[in-house]
């Protein structure tokens, strides 16, 4: 295992943080197909989403997963998260001018209309970007090899109290640690 280890016990805190693992994959799998073809700009925004929340997760549950494997799932799901926020942030730009269009006075329309152009032009040249972590990712099976070994996981702890006092005291203990790391950087914040 990664990160803080589990002691014995803490199965339930195991099945939450692989259960949870498991869900923010299966999210980012999902999407893969409306991010491909680039036409519709929530499917984009829906991905980074996920990828962002499989990013949290793999940081707030390092023990679910396999240390060595883990970090290079970490790296990869990174640089997922930031081709789609480059692409995500255009489209919100696009947007944002659209809308902005319908209340200007027109005579500011053409240098918005130019904009709009401006920003559409940069979207399509980073959509095969997107596409190539797609691929890249795809090509790896790195979402398909987390899945299998996450499902594999939750089956494997399937029955562990979720709720139980040892979840709750290993929970407890698990904050705690995060929250010291944090402080730990005050002098630099």
């Amino acid at each position: 295992t990664g990160g803080y280890g589990m002691a014995r016990g803490e199965d339930g805190l195991l099945l939450m943080g692989t259960s949870t693992l498991l869900r923010n994959v299966q999210d980012l799998k999902a999407e893969r197909e409306g991010v491909r073809q680039g036409a519709d700009p929530e499917a984009v925004h829906r991905s980074r989403v996920a990828s962002r929340r499989l990013r949290a997760s793999m940081v707030i549950f390092p023990e679910c997963l396999p240390a060595r494997k883990g970090r290079k799932w970490m790296k990869e799901v990174r640089s997922v998260t930031r081709a789609l926020g480059e692409a995500r942030d255009l489209d919100v730009q696009i947007e944002f001018l659209q809308d902005f269009e319908g209340s200007a006075p027109p005579e500011a329309l053409p240098g918005l209309e130019a904009i709009v152009r401006l920003k559409r032009g940069m979207r399509e040249e980073a959509q095969p970007e997107v596409v190539r972590w797609l691929e890249d990712m795809e090509r790896k099976g790195t979402l398909q090899e987390m899945e299998l070994y996450l499902s594999g996981e939750v089956k494997r702890l399937d029955g562990a109290d979720i709720r139980g006092e040892a979840t709750h005291a290993s929970g407890l203990e698990h904050i705690s640690a995060r929250i010291q790391e944090l402080l730990a950087m005050e002098a630099c914040v």
